[in-house]
């Protein structure tokens, strides 16, 4: 089921979406055309709900600081691949398993199955009897303070005083992370110390494919999750 309508429990099917941004609420949400349509001509039309729709609160703001996100896996494939697919090659699935497009798409995939499974994922670092919150983490660049924007999109804030910087990456192979992306990694940690202006022991927690290639960069993670570990059976 991707939506419940307005008349009922049935779902209406797959349409395309528009996106809004509410001015009062700093919200975004993914809306289906058809539902606006019908807020906009139905004055008594009052709620809607969609249940491929996933909530992703800021880390350190307020509820009204939430992102919320098309979460439905097929309909992300769908909108990708199917929708609007004419004259495409019969064979473009398989034929784009290495183009940038396709890459970009499973890995915003794998971001969205590693959040469907934080319990596996706190159970592996072996944090799952700790109280915790999870969130999400953006800073516009800054030119005048010299900082640069970034990004965390899986923050796991626990109760004993530690953060747990999330990187989720798809990777056909072991994840290597060279010279660059190590020194990325501790910018983006140092700026995030500054904006949040925590006193927190913050680690950085690696979930990917199938685990960190071993160099001399790969210190920096403390922790590592495996896609293997996402679908174990949770031991409570």
């Amino acid at each position: 089921r991707i939506f419940t309508g307005f008349s009922g429990p049935e779902p209406v099917g797959i349409i395309p979406f528009i996106i809004i941004k509410t001015a009062a609420q700093n919200e975004i949400i993914l809306l289906n055309f058809s539902f606006m349509m019908k807020l906009l001509s139905d004055v008594s039309c009052r709620y809607y709900s969609m249940e491929s729709r996933s909530q992703n609160q800021f880390f350190g703001k307020k509820k009204k600081d939430t992102l919320y996100q098309l979460a439905d896996y097929y309909s992300s494939f769908y909108f990708h691949y199917i929708w609007d697919n004419k004259g495409r090659d019969e064979h473009f699935w398989s034929n784009t398993l290495d183009a940038p497009a396709r890459k970009t798409w499973a890995g915003n995939m794998f971001e969205q199955v590693c959040k469907d499974h934080i319990k596996q994922i706190k159970q592996k670092i072996g944090i799952l009897g700790i109280l915790s919150e999870e969130s999400i983490w953006y800073i516009k660049a800054d030119k005048k303070l010299h900082m640069s924007g970034a990004q965390v999109d899986l923050i796991i804030d626990r109760r004993d005083r530690v953060i747990d910087l999330c990187e989720m990456k798809f990777s056909l192979g072991e994840y290597s992370i060279d010279k660059e992306y190590n020194q990325k990694l501790r910018k983006r940690t140092e700026t995030f110390r500054k904006d949040s202006k925590t006193k927190k022991a913050v680690q950085i927690v690696f979930v990917t494919t199938y685990g960190v290639e071993s160099n001399q960069y790969s210190g920096i993670v403390q922790k590592q999750v495996t896609l293997e570990d996402l679908f174990r059976e949770i031991i409570e």
